[in-house]
């Protein structure tokens, strides 16, 4: 059914007054009972409640939620690349934030609307840096030097990785791919022992009345400072100007003698076996505010299964969930790597019709799917605007 350029604006109207465009001011500021709330700049009627701690989730049996996966690549007939390394080993585990109970929110709104009519919203975040510190456990004659990585992301891989009802998401997943080298020093130490790992994180917003040093954290300043200072050295996105309001750190604790299923080497070959995270897709249009115009980008990809059929993957990239820019694509079925994947984008506006595009085809598994807007795309956007 084709969607008229009236239902969009219907739709979006009806929709966007429930998300409203969140000016939090970062100089009025209260705590309630322990937890930090910000005024918004313009609706006296409005707060917004800090994000809380994360932790590593575990099972009823203290198993935790961690899988490392360590990829040979034995090769495939079609790309006569007998023998190469092309996919990278994964390191992934599930992260789960502590919530506030509602009989805390209760006493929280009553605290700051005695007579009510107050709305009480998790404080938007922008982005979540984070730095994964590995102090693998060493043989004879070998040193124990720490190995830090800034490169892993937090994947929405469901609804739980989302904001819903008034709350911060519940949970998601942590991914860090790495190379050969990495990944047999990983696969050794956890042979060895249980290595020391531990995962900072800083939760980071933007509004108002931004104090000089950015800096409001609950939590550690140093921990901030560690990320900054790694990121740095590391940087490949443009920055908007935002505010710490949480940074800490937990640790990663996984006993491989007694889970030894922790740990799994997975022969990749003419096919990607199901919960293998081979593909990245990446959008940066609402994390580095680039298109304030688009409200979401959906991503279909679509790739052969094996004994299945066609398999379709859908993705959202939202105005609503600007930390999220990147999804890693697992399959609930094997796909054959002898063929080539599909994808498609549509595009939904505040000012338009959606825009799909054509199915493009892409033969190489191992190369990120980047659907940012173009430069022209941008351009055209703020040219737009200043007409």
């Amino acid at each position: 059914m084709q969607i008229s350029k009236k239902h969009i604006v219907i739709i979006l109207n009806l929709i966007l007054p429930l998300y409203g465009i969140a000016q939090p001011d970062f100089g009025n500021s209260v705590e309630i009972d322990g937890i930090k709330c910000f005024r918004d700049a313009k609706n006296i009627n409005t707060a917004y409640y800090t994000p809380g701690t994360l932790s590593l989730k575990y099972d009823h049996d203290g198993k935790p939620d961690f899988k490392f996966l360590e990829t040979r690549y034995t090769g495939n007939a079609a790309y006569n690349d007998r023998g190469e390394i092309r996919f990278l080993s994964i390191l992934r585990f599930k992260v789960i934030m502590d919530h506030i109970p509602s009989e805390k929110l209760s006493l929280i709104k009553k605290t700051l609307w005695p007579h009510g009519g107050g709305h009480l919203r998790p404080l938007p975040v922008t982005s979540v840096k984070t730095m994964l510190v590995f102090i693998p456990v060493a043989g004879e004659n070998e040193n124990t030097d720490s190995l830090t990585f800034t490169r892993g992301d937090l994947s929405a891989d469901n609804a739980e990785g989302l904001n819903s009802k008034g709350e911060y998401w519940r949970e998601r997943d942590y991914y860090l791919k790495v190379d050969d080298q990495t990944a047999q020093l990983l696969s050794k130490s956890f042979e060895l022992g249980s290595p020391l790992i531990s995962l900072s994180y800083a939760f980071f917003s933007s509004g108002v009345n931004i104090p000089q040093n950015k800096i409001i954290t609950e939590g550690e300043d140093k921990i901030l400072k560690d990320i900054e200072k790694h990121i740095k050295e590391n940087q490949d996105t443009t920055i908007v100007e935002q505010i710490c309001v949480r940074s800490d750190a937990f640790p990663v604790t996984v006993d491989t003698h007694k889970w030894p299923d922790l740990v799994k080497q997975i022969d990749i070959n003419e096919e990607i076996p199901p919960g293998y995270a081979a593909l990245e897709v990446r959008c940066y249009d609402f994390y580095n505010g680039l298109r304030p115009d688009l409200f979401a980008k959906k991503i279909e990809i679509k790739a052969q299964g094996v004994g299945h059929g066609d398999v379709i993957i859908k993705k959202t990239f939202s105005s609503k969930t600007p930390d999220i820019y990147v999804y890693n694509i697992t399959f609930p079925y094997a796909v054959r790597l002898d063929k080539p994947l599909f994808y498609r984008v549509t595009t939904i506006s505040d000012n338009s019709p959606p825009e799909k595009t054509q199915w493009k085809q892409q033969n190489s598994w191992t190369s990120m799917i980047d659907i940012t807007s173009s430069p022209e795309q941008i351009v055209k956007h703020e040219d737009d605007d200043m007409n």
